[in-house]
């Protein structure tokens, strides 16, 4: 909905080689594919690298949006990149860059970073830990499911005097088996536990309702979109949205984030 328009002197231009191009950059992909590749890019990485195809007049014809783990910047003294060096396949491609105009065959588009003078900063760095938060908390719903939605505990062992008693490494081995062959799983959930030869289970970690994941898990969510410019209205979690704050955040996510965004790129 954002179409890309080009101007002489305030004056529209319907036809040019750039405009083209730009519709299609290159035979695997089109403009639309190509520019959500440069958008993702720069989201994920921080970094998006446009390379271009010249001809022998030095004009382009093609377009390719390169991997920005498979880049690398060759740094200089004069804080203009010395280069591009492109790794892929066990095979490196060096693209220089001109000292005096910049100008290279290919085109880095970064965010701004105050600790790198060569790659942007991410912004799934800036919401790493709330990442890492959303992802132990789907594993941890993972193992209990798995586990029969049982919380973790302990084998308690005592003798008749209810002193503690210590299991020979046999013994620990066959009770560990056991467990995970005929109790642990989703197929194992629900089946009763024996306990014999003087062993106590006692319940260690807190039950689901108490901790309370699933509010964790929301929370780790909302944190993510603002690192993104994604209002968390739009996320669908339950309580956030009516229709007013929806409609609201709609318009919010496209004039602050969204047009920012192209401007940036374009």
């Amino acid at each position: 909905s954002i179409p890309l328009k080009l101007f002489k002197r305030k004056n529209p231009i319907q036809h040019h080689p750039i405009l083209n191009l730009l519709k299609n950059p290159n035979p695997s992909v089109g403009g639309k594919e190509f520019l959500e590749s440069i958008y993702s890019y720069k989201q994920i990485s921080g970094n998006a690298y446009i390379l271009a195809t010249l001809s022998k007049q030095g004009s382009p014809l093609e377009l390719f949006s390169l991997r920005p783990d498979r880049v690398s910047v060759i740094p200089s003294s004069n804080f203009i990149a010395a280069g591009y060096l492109y790794n892929v396949n066990e095979s490196s491609y060096k693209y220089p860059v001109n000292p005096v105009t910049g100008k290279s065959q290919v085109l880095h588009l970064k965010n701004f970073n105050p600790l790198s003078d060569w790659y942007g900063l991410s912004s799934i760095e800036a919401a790493a830990y709330s990442i890492d938060q959303h992802n132990q908390a789907g594993q941890w719903n993972q193992a209990l499911l798995q586990n029969g939605a049982r919380p973790s505990g302990a084998f308690i062992i005592q003798n008749q005097n209810g002193e503690n008693k210590g299991f020979t490494e046999k013994q620990h081995s066959q009770l560990r088996d056991m467990i995970d062959t005929v109790f642990s799983g989703p197929s194992n959930a629900g089946r009763p536990l024996l306990l014999e030869g003087g062993l106590e289970w006692k319940e260690l970690s807190l039950s689901p309702k108490d901790m309370d994941f699933i509010s964790s898990k929301h929370s780790a969510a909302r944190d993510i979109a603002l690192a993104l410019g994604m209002p968390p209205q739009l996320l669908g979690i339950p309580g956030d949205n009516t229709y007013s704050n929806l409609t609201e955040a709609r318009i919010a996510f496209w004039e602050q984030t969204v047009i920012p965004m192209v401007e940036n790129v374009t």
